[in-house]
């Protein structure tokens, strides 16, 4: 039974955040097909479907930045047949007043997140390779112009005294992609919740220094022994994971799309959840199995998310 559906509309992104590993994959497939989106939104709209499935939640943004497919908004217009409640997360850098006068006056999402990991723009370019006065601008005019509209702002930062300080304590080294210069002797996140906190809604919106996950990391670092459990095995049983090819993979950790359960123009939603590579992974994922999955599971080490403060 599924839940929710990502969608990977574009595997690529203009950012290149320290704690993302997105630039180290090659994609199969850069851009989406529009023809891709209409062939499963046929089936996800069948009546006969949505009984099966308690499909609550479409997320647009997985693994890529989405605002970069030229095909962007339609696709969105699209999503929205489902009467699902969408969720769009992107980093704001090409979300221009064009593009959010169509997402606000049409209500083509539900909600938005995304990351200023930043307080100025000498961090915040250093952490996302992003220039921050542009993701201001665009941040600052989707804000005022949603008024009273139903979409939801989610604020999200990982600074670099934290996502430094989670690394060394799971893994003992420093973070393979972040200058040492950038990281002030005291978290940077309170600045930029005082920054942000006055922009957004009291009831809706929000604002949060996240937990860091481990995955830019995976790559970079021997792996750390322990008793771990897998932390998206919900996840893989009950989320759509879907690639500009077609390709559904395990989780949005398996950022290289190494563990495919099926191919989405080859197949049906309902073939692949049902399929036997689906439910041989759950339950080797159950049991523990990570060595035997292969990568990305067999470093599960790389994810788990870690709370410095604790």
């Amino acid at each position: 039974m599924l839940y929710e559906i990502n969608w990977s509309l574009v595997s690529a992104c203009n950012a290149n955040c320290v704690f993302c590993p997105r630039h180290e994959t090659v994609a199969k497939k850069v851009f989406m097909d529009i023809e891709l989106v209409e062939k499963l939104l046929k089936e996800i709209n069948d009546k006969d479907f949505r009984a099966k499935h308690e499909l609550s939640m479409i997320t647009v943004g997985e693994n890529g930045e989405s605002t970069l497919h030229p095909q962007f908004i339609e696709i969105l217009r699209l999503l929205k047949t489902t009467g699902l409640t969408i969720s769009l997360y992107t980093n704001f850098s090409k979300l221009d007043n064009s593009m959010a006068n169509a997402i606000i006056s049409e209500e083509l999402v539900n909600s938005i997140h995304t990351n200023v990991d930043g307080p100025d723009p000498y961090t915040y370019r250093t952490i996302k390779q992003l220039n921050l006065e542009t993701v201001l601008d665009n941040i600052q005019y989707f804000l005022k112009k949603r008024k009273d509209k139903d979409i939801n702002f989610h604020l999200h930062a990982v600074t670099a005294w934290n996502y430094s300080s989670a690394v060394i304590k799971h893994f003992v080294q420093w973070p393979h992609k972040l200058s040492d210069d950038v990281v002030s002797s005291i978290d940077d996140g309170y600045r930029i919740k005082e920054q942000w906190q006055p922009l957004l809604r009291e009831n809706g919106d929000s604002i949060a220094i996240d937990d860091v996950l481990m995955w830019a990391e995976r790559d970079h670092t021997p792996y750390r022994p322990g008793a771990y459990l897998c932390p998206r095995i919900e996840c893989v049983q009950h989320s759509a994971y879907i690639a500009p090819n077609g390709d559904w993979y395990a989780c949005c950790f398996d950022v290289k799309n190494v563990l495919v359960l099926g191919n989405l123009y080859e197949e049906s939603i309902d073939d692949i959840d049902g399929g036997l590579v689906k439910a041989g992974l759950v339950e080797l994922l159950s049991e523990g199995n990570f060595q035997e999955i292969g990568y990305p599971c067999n470093r599960v080490d790389a994810c788990q998310v870690v709370n410095p403060y604790s």
